[in-house]
């Protein structure tokens, strides 16, 4: 049986795996060169063709000019200041080199459609020859975006964990950037059509906190080849919102790396509570992402609040947390009354040594989970340790259902609790389908009969050592949806 699909540009064959090419297969799955991978992140280089204008700094002298007029010239010892009359010149659509050292002490703001290029040169960059600016604001804002504004390349670098703020922009490009104990705010004014592209964030330690947050209203926002590394105490990407403000619609993260962090890497939440409508963004895409070396507690690889989304085509892999509550892959639950976690798909991923793979229904949970497929799944190495395991459905406590769950096509290879019983109440998880999966080793009759406890369970085609329910089986039996 083949089921094919091209959404999203994406081609899916599953087929029903034989046993002996399922071990054969699971045994041999080649470990990643993650550091080949970091390595191969921030390393493009781009033509220097933005200098109508040049911004230099040296030595803590900063000196602006216009290349093609000799009486637009600027210097003096506040950065800011220079780099504020430089932007008062130039038009939309006109560009400025950066090349050098700059520290700013107080705010800027960018409110014009310009390129900034900071890889024209430096004296001390960190990634290559590219200028660096230094945010010393303390933990205030030391850069403002409000325009559509195009970074090429630089490194950026805060003193206090300083903030960069986007506020009403649109149509913005973040293009080989350095991010160093900075922490970027999407929050204000509606903000649409933002991207990042082979961008690095690393090191800050801030507990419970995210590189990049969304606090209000957005959508199309987009992270391809970027790196998120050494966050001790904190998360990656934070997309969600506060009372009735909504939050980010349409945000792809692809391909990006997130390496050693402590908290959520990627957290896709919405409350639409504080003015009672059901909730209707989402529609988010997280694929081709890796999530490794991830330790702390409280933390998940993708924390999922938000419907219609599809999880695809990455790599959970060397977690050193133990225990569902320190590790998720993927954590799915409606956190809000109106905030259901419905129609999300799950597929083509890899879970290996980590704590819990995935949990569909996780207290607190206030809405319901609806209609969530998880299938073509790998799952290798998942424990027992601490109600740990490969698929939880309702875990936690949990007191709104968990239905119309289909979990099919996926294979288990080492993993002593396939299906971990939930710690609710089993009459909350209903309509639940497990059919075509895969298993190396029994799966243990306590789990089974946990998940006969379940309402209208259907347990069918799993090949070997899973017992088919009910006996008998209803006729005709339905068949798994597309992918």
């Amino acid at each position: 049986m083949t089921l094919i699909s091209g959404k999203r540009g994406s081609t899916r064959s599953l087929v029903v795996p034989v046993l002996l090419a399922f071990l054969v297969m699971a045994t041999s799955v080649a470990a990643l060169d993650y550091a080949a991978l970091i390595a191969s992140h921030g390393t493009i280089k781009y033509p220097s063709a933005y200098s109508t204008f040049t911004i230099t700094g040296v030595s803590g002298v900063y000196t602006g000019r216009n290349n093609n007029n000799p009486s637009q010239t600027t210097s003096g010892s506040n950065a800011a200041t220079v780099i504020t009359t430089v932007f008062g010149w130039m038009s939309p659509g006109q560009g400025v080199g950066f090349i050098g050292e700059f520290t700013l002490t107080s705010g800027i703001t960018v409110s014009k459609d310009i390129t900034l290029d900071f890889t024209e040169g430096s004296t001390s960059g960190l990634i290559g020859d590219q200028a660096t600016v230094i945010g010393n604001t303390g933990t205030g804002v030391f850069l403002t975006i409000s325009g559509a504004v195009t970074f090429l390349g630089g490194n950026f670098i805060g003193v206090t964990r300083p903030g960069i703020a986007i506020n009403g922009a649109s149509n913005s490009l973040f293009k080989g950037c350095f991010f160093q104990k900075i922490r970027t705010e999407v929050s204000g004014t509606y903000s649409t059509n933002i991207r990042w592209e082979y961008c690095t964030w690393h090191n800050t330690t801030a507990a419970y906190s995210y590189y990049i947050v969304f606090n209000y209203l957005g959508d199309h926002f987009y992270w391809d080849h970027c790196t998120f590394k050494d966050g001790i105490g904190s998360g990656g990407i934070g997309l969600f919102c506060n009372d009735d403000k909504g939050t980010a619609n349409y945000a792809e993260i692809t391909d990006c790396i997130f390496d050693n962090l402590g908290y959520h890497s990627i957290y896709l939440e919405s409350n639409q509570e504080a003015i009672g409508n059901p909730q209707t963004d989402g529609h988010c895409i997280v694929a081709g992402n890796t999530f490794i070396n991830m330790q702390g507690t409280n933390l998940a690889g993708v924390h999922l609040k938000v419907p219609s989304c599809l999880i695809y085509n990455n790599v959970f892999e060397n977690w050193s947390a133990t225990g569902y509550q320190y590790g998720y892959g993927v954590s799915a639950y409606g956190d809000y009354p109106n905030s259901n976690c419905y129609d999300n798909e799950i597929y083509n991923n890899t879970f290996k040594n980590i704590p819990l793979a995935i949990a569909i229904g996780s207290g607190p949970s206030e809405a319901p989970q609806l209609r969530n497929k998880v299938y073509n799944n790998t799952f290798i190495n998942i424990p027992s340790i601490n109600d740990g395991g490969a698929i939880c459905l309702n875990l936690g406590s949990v007191s709104t259902q968990t239905n119309d769950t289909w979990i099919y096509f996926n294979r288990f290879y080492n993993c002593s609790l396939p299906f971990p019983p939930t710690d609710g109440s089993y009459s909350l998880v209903t309509n639940t389908v497990i059919a075509y999966n895969t298993f190396d080793a029994t799966v243990p009759s306590s789990e089974q009969t946990a998940l006969h406890s379940y309402v209208n369970t259907l347990i069918y085609g799993n090949t070997p050592w899973m017992a088919d329910y009910p006996i008998p089986l209803p006729s005709p039996l339905p068949v798994p949806p597309p992918p």
